[in-house]
């Protein structure tokens, strides 16, 4: 695993490195993002869900998820009530501690770490807790920073989503080969375009204030919530291979697109963005050291 993990490291530098260059610019970060999120991850996820099939407990997921992100949620409300009086700033706090870069780095990790027959538990957590998210946890930020709940309508549809939904159906009918090897070809593009965007969006650049915000949320992110997901997970009977999946999904650094949805709802979206810059930066060491206690 340490090898993988430093080879995506090694991507990352790339990217940053072309940044500092000025060969790629940010915006072109954006452009990157779109084809990935657009083009790529959909079709990873169809790939996966139309070439390999469900096998074991994983159902159990629908339970484990949903409870560990609810009792994240809490776990850091509390915290969060203690030293901060802002709604908006508790809010961003609770965004950022919660949800996971689940898809968009989750998935490659999973892909390389455990091989393809087992992506299919990675996107069935990943879309388990984005819809846990969606439901349940972002009307409540949403109603704890102060703003109404129609702003978060447009959530709910997305091309990864659609993937997923899309994916669940045909699943259960016969695909030409011809469409198998193209969303084969499309897919192999996710991982490197992931990594030079996480390049190209890295900062370093972090004051004491910032810090006070960031390192909460990196605890919470990359350490709190995988060993909550392990403690919680014991009280139930789950394949070794699914639960490993699971716990990796869990380590991930916090989520790109909160800075998405907290702009909706009026958080700081460069708060947010230092969030996700800082725990995706220091997430390849806390997924080998926690692997090493989690994983078996």
């Amino acid at each position: 695993m340490v090898n993988k993990i430093v080879s995506f490291l090694l991507l990352i530098l790339v990217g940053y490195i072309l940044k500092l260059i000025k060969f790629l610019k940010e915006e072109d970060g954006e452009v990157i993002k779109k084809i990935v999120f657009n083009i790529s991850l959909p079709s990873l996820i169809l790939y996966s869900l139309l070439t390999t099939k469900f096998s074991g407990d994983y159902l159990i997921l629908l339970i484990l998820v949903p409870l560990t992100t609810i009792i994240q949620f809490f776990l850091i409300f509390v915290f969060g009530k203690l030293y901060i009086k802002d709604k908006k700033e508790l809010s961003t706090l609770i965004l950022s501690g919660v949800m996971g870069n689940t898809a968009f780095l989750g998935y490659p990790l999973v892909e390389i770490f455990f091989g393809a027959n087992n992506l299919p538990y990675g996107i069935l957590f990943d879309q388990i807790h984005l819809y846990t998210f969606l439901i349940i946890i972002y009307p409540l930020i949403t109603i704890l920073s102060g703003n109404s709940i129609n702003n978060i309508k447009s959530s709910f549809i997305s091309p990864p989503i659609i993937a997923f939904l899309i994916g669940l159906i045909l699943r259960n009918f016969y695909m030409p080969s011809i469409i198998i090897e193209s969303l084969n070809i499309l897919k192999l593009s996710t991982t490197p375009l992931v990594m030079l965007y996480i390049g190209i969006n890295l900062e370093f650049k972090f004051s004491k204030k910032d810090l006070e915000y960031l390192i909460p949320v990196s605890v919470f992110k990359l350490i709190i919530f995988p060993f909550l997901f392990y403690f919680v997970s014991s009280f139930f009977t789950i394949q070794i291979n699914i639960l490993n999946v699971a716990l990796l999904q869990s380590m991930m650094p916090t989520m790109m697109a909160t800075i998405i949805y907290g702009a909706q709802i009026g958080l700081n979206k460069k708060t947010l963005a230092k969030a996700v810059g800082l725990t995706t930066i220091i997430s390849p060491l806390t997924i080998i050291l926690l692997s090493k206690f989690l994983i078996k």
